[in-house]
């Protein structure tokens, strides 16, 4: 009896070549060789542009405290009415003290009653004198001065002054204005013993 053949052989799998396989490998591994630097440059380049990015953020932020010292010739609250120039600033370097002597000139005082406070004052070392020392002018004065002496521990220098301002309307009614300004580098001098007895005598000290 004769068994029966199939015309058509099936198919069969039937195993992939060896070059084959090894050419896949060498696709994967140019693959992997083009990307890695590929990926790299965009890494440095995003982390470029977020770096400018942060850079213009900070540029465009309003300054901060630190930033903000004001130097002499400059307003002590800017953009307020009146204004408060620090006209003369210097720090006495005495033996047994350093004295930081200060004039400050008000420019377009208002019609009303006008007080200036200078409350305190903060050394670079931590430690504050306390004030206040006062200055009032009445209404419709075009301008004034102050002058103020603060005797401060040898070697220490100013960082901040606290002033707060008053403009009296009427007498249940004020406006106050009360911010810490930080002074920027002011001059020391070391006086002569014929300057320190002229200075003692004009402040009276």
């Amino acid at each position: 009896m004769n068994q029966e053949t199939d015309p058509k052989p099936r198919n069969r799998e039937t195993p992939e070549e060896p070059d084959n396989r090894s050419w896949r490998y060498v696709k994967i591994f140019i693959l992997i060789a083009v990307a890695i630097p590929v990926l790299l440059e965009l890494f440095t380049l995003f982390n470029l542009f977020n770096v400018r990015l942060f850079e213009g953020e900070k540029e465009n932020l309003p300054a901060t405290r630190a930033e903000q010292k004001v130097g002499i010739g400059e307003p002590l609250l800017p953009g307020t009415v009146p204004s408060i120039i620090l006209k003369e600033a210097r720090v006495w370097a005495e033996p047994d003290r350093w004295v930081l002597d200060m004039t400050m000139e008000v420019e377009q005082l208002p019609e009303h009653s006008y007080t200036l406070n200078l409350d305190s004052l903060h050394l670079h070392s931590g430690n504050t004198i306390a004030g206040p020392k006062t200055k009032q002018w009445a209404g419709g004065a075009a301008k004034g001065g102050f002058r103020t002496v603060w005797n401060m521990p040898p070697g220490d220098t100013p960082d901040r002054l606290k002033v707060s301002t008053i403009t009296q309307f009427a007498e249940d009614s004020a406006h106050v204005i009360t911010q810490e300004v930080s002074l920027g580098k002011i001059p020391v001098r070391y006086p002569s013993a014929d300057t320190v007895q002229t200075r003692q005598d004009t402040t009276g000290r």
